[in-house]
């Protein structure tokens, strides 16, 4: 007797477990801060070490390194918070007068880690000796592991260089290449977030004298999202490999599946689908840290201007998925709904979402996927006798398409605005015990709310797509522009461009008086109600980039963009009567909602219904004007 889906499910749960499903828990670690300090003191050279953080710090070891010769102390106390330790030795002799380098390293333990700060200074011998050339320590950012270079292009020949980095921090160094060394860094310790400086030394002896340059950075070691996740890498393969191999098999059975046999290859394709997902979130960093070896490179060698400098660094380390963007998201969201994925979808398919093969843009998707000429040695292995041929797994082209868009929309948007949600909610928290009241406290509190209502509707819309809900994607905005203009309204591209406008006009405006501000205030918490009432008509139809079905209810009865011109009028009133913002970027900002506009206009003109909504609703931003 061949096994139902149900008993299926039930093996495939508990295959869940086997695998590993909590393969990995958070790390409990302390916060240990220590600050690393040096002084000369009696013809002694002091280290002194403070404990900067909340918990105190244990297994402490301290060394000092001058010219090759290192001395070390193992502290067999601990230092609390708010204390300090010291280590002194002799200070050393050398032949030649001039400056020399010395390395000072405080390692401690932490849940079971040996993690440091590093601290490099000068001692001077007759009198100080600079090298008078210009170096330069590009700051680093990095979660995996990342290319450094130091150029020496600057220096006379024969300088001698070196880098300096956080204890567990590993350094390997390549075959140096005329006047640059470089190597790679990696992250010995990937389940912590920790900041330190780095240092390069550059070196020479000439005219009986020893100079000495030292360069100073900043080095920021990220935690890796799997080290706080609790599924392991492995487990995300496996479950991504064997959810995508029971269901090409559950697809090639038959060319009629029943309702069952559908909802089964429709989660078991999701399983896959979400894990390759969440895997690309995970090692994204990869290609961050890849980035910023470049990014500095380039930096080192002053290709970059100033401001590209910094739109790089802004697109480039928005991949570690880090602040309040998406640090709630990974750390207490993502992970049960991957096991909702895993355990629960199957049911919400078979009964709630009972996707038809003729019209489910998900199960095209998957069909186009299992007919690429990339699977068809595996197809031909799994296929029954009485199978499906390569022939016969036909697909709607424009249906996938409309899949493959929805997911990068998902993908993009619901890890940003779930964690705006949870960061909303902290917030209100704070405001709810705001110590003193007034009206402009008042009103910000309750454009926070309206903030909060907004950002919620949106999350659930992301996250939730039923036919009883009547908010299933129809189609997503199909060309680049279009995106563009759409996501540069958000985090990391509003980021990376909207500081290029932030030029003040704000100083030939007028000084308002308090009556003024408080009335424009006023007008400020209206509009952003329109707004909020927008959001509110759209209900589970919000999304961004895709045509969910057609809203005529609220002030969309009025116009079709309330949301856009409502925001815009209040950023102009802020800015002028409220002194926020400098002017020119709120007229950027509009230029670019006035885009994004009509670019939706575009899109949605494909549709009968909305042909039909303009044809009811005339104005785009203002009755009887525009």
């Amino acid at each position: 007797m061949k096994p139902s889906p149900f008993q299926r499910l039930i093996c495939f749960s508990a295959l869940v477990l086997l695998l590993g499903l909590f393969s990995a828990s958070p790390s409990q670690a302390a916060s240990v801060s220590l600050n690393l300090q040096s002084r000369v003191e009696n013809e002694m050279l002091v280290a002194q070490l403070r404990n900067t953080g909340i918990d105190p710090a244990s297994g402490i070891y301290l060394e000092i390194e001058f010219r090759g010769e290192r001395n070390g102390v193992c502290f067999k106390n601990s230092i609390s918070s708010g204390q300090s330790a010291e280590f002194a030795i002799p200070v050393p002799t050398t032949s030649v007068r001039g400056s020399y380098p010395f390395v000072l390293r405080a390692t401690y333990i932490n849940d079971g880690a040996r993690l440091g700060v590093l601290h490099v200074d000068r001692l001077n011998f007759g009198r100080e000796s600079f090298l008078s050339a210009r170096c330069r320590m590009s700051d680093i950012t990095m979660r995996h592991f990342t290319g450094v270079s130091l150029p020496l292009s600057e220096f006379p020949l024969g300088t001698q260089a070196e880098m300096q980095f956080l204890p567990h921090a590993e350094y390997v160094q390549s075959p140096r290449t005329g006047n640059e060394i470089s190597g790679y860094l990696f992250n010995r310790r990937p389940e912590f977030q920790s900041e330190g400086a780095i240092y390069s030394t550059y070196e020479l002896e000439e005219e009986g004298e020893h100079k000495l340059q030292i360069c100073r950075g900043q080095l920021r070691l990220l935690p890796r999202i799997q080290s706080q996740s609790w599924y392991s890498t492995t487990a995300l393969i496996s479950f991504g490999l064997l959810g995508f191999l029971l269901s090409l098999r559950a697809y090639l059975k038959t060319s009629r599946p029943s309702e069952d046999r559908i909802a089964f290859i429709r989660w078991t394709f999701s399983i896959a689908t979400c894990s390759w997902i969440y895997l690309c979130f995970r090692y994204a960093g990869l290609a961050a840290d890849q980035m910023g070896s470049v990014i500095r490179w380039a930096d080192n060698r002053q290709f970059l201007h100033p401001e590209v400098k910094r739109i790089f660094n802004v697109l480039s380390q928005r991949l570690y998925f880090l602040g309040g963007d998406y640090e709630y998201f990974f750390e207490k969201l993502c992970d049960p709904l991957y096991t909702y994925m895993l355990v629960g979808n199957f049911f919400i398919l078979r009964w709630l979402i009972r996707p038809d093969p003729e019209k489910d843009k998900y199960w095209n998707f998957l069909a186009r996927v299992y007919s690429s000429k990339l699977l068809l040695p595996l197809v031909r292995l799994l296929r029954p006798a009485s199978g499906r041929t390569k022939e016969e797994m036909g697909f709607s082209l424009s249906l996938s398409k409309v899949a493959i868009l929805a997911l990068l929309v998902k993908a993009f948007y619901l890890p940003m605005i779930w964690s705006w949600t949870a960061n909303n909610v902290h917030h209100l928290n704070n405001v709810a015990h705001t110590a003193q009241w007034n009206y402009f406290i008042f009103t910000k509190a309750v454009i926070d709310l309206m903030i909060f209502i907004d950002v919620g509707i949106f999350a659930f819309g992301y996250a939730i797509e039923l036919p009883f809900l009547k908010n299933t994607i129809r189609s997503v905005e199909p060309t680049l522009f279009g995106w563009f203009i759409c996501l540069i309204c958000y985090p990391p591209l509003n980021e990376a461009f909207f500081p290029l406008a932030n030029i003040s006009l704000n100083a030939t405006w007028p000084q308002w008086g308090e009556a003024t501000r408080a009335a424009a205030t006023l007008i400020v918490v209206l509009l952003w109600s329109i707004y909020t009432w927008a959001s509110v008509a759209l209900g589970f139809k919000a999304s961004n980039l895709t045509n969910r079905g057609i809203v005529d209810t609220g002030p969309y009865r009025y116009v079709r963009h309330p949301a856009y011109v409502s925001k815009c009028t209040l950023w102009t009133l802020s800015c002028f009567f409220l002194n926020e913002g400098f002017g020119v970027n709120v007229l950027f900002a509009i230029s670019v909602y006035t885009l994004r506009a009509l670019t939706e206009e575009r899109h949605l003109l494909r549709d009968p219904d909305y042909v039909a909504y303009r044809k009811r609703v005339r104005w785009m931003f203002c009755p009887g004007i525009v």
